[in-house]
């Protein structure tokens, strides 16, 4: 599988990997006014890093890998942890294929179904 996310399209977030590569946590820095404005502005992000996980879920026996979202909205500091297994995959093409396609990212696409694929 060739899949092409890689550090470089988490602009300025950090993504940290626990040790034993079962957690992803993406730390968005910017402070947002409200959840709509934070959810349109990483959305991409935050589906990128969801990607990821089940990239790692694909090459492990793992049941469950997790991505926390740390993001700030009106100074104040919000955890989101997002489950993934293989009882999730249909998030791959029910939700974030489609928003990819609808950004032209057809490289992203090609990739995502190659993932589903793998893990059907």
């Amino acid at each position: 599988m060739k899949f092409i996310l890689s550090e470089n399209q988490f602009k300025n977030i950090q993504m940290k990997s626990n040790f034993d590569n079962t957690t992803n946590t993406l730390i968005i820095p910017t402070n947002y006014p409200n959840y709509p404005t934070f959810y349109n502005a990483e959305k991409k992000q935050i589906y990128l890093g969801y990607v990821e996980m089940f990239k790692k879920l694909a090459r492990s026996i793992d049941k469950d890998k997790q991505l926390t979202v740390i993001y700030h909205i009106e100074e104040q500091s919000f955890t989101t942890n997002l489950v993934v297994n293989r009882n999730k995959i249909g998030v791959l093409k029910s939700n974030i294929l489609p928003f990819f396609e609808q950004l032209e990212e057809y490289e992203i696409c090609s990739d995502i179904v190659e993932l589903y694929d793998s893990l059907i």
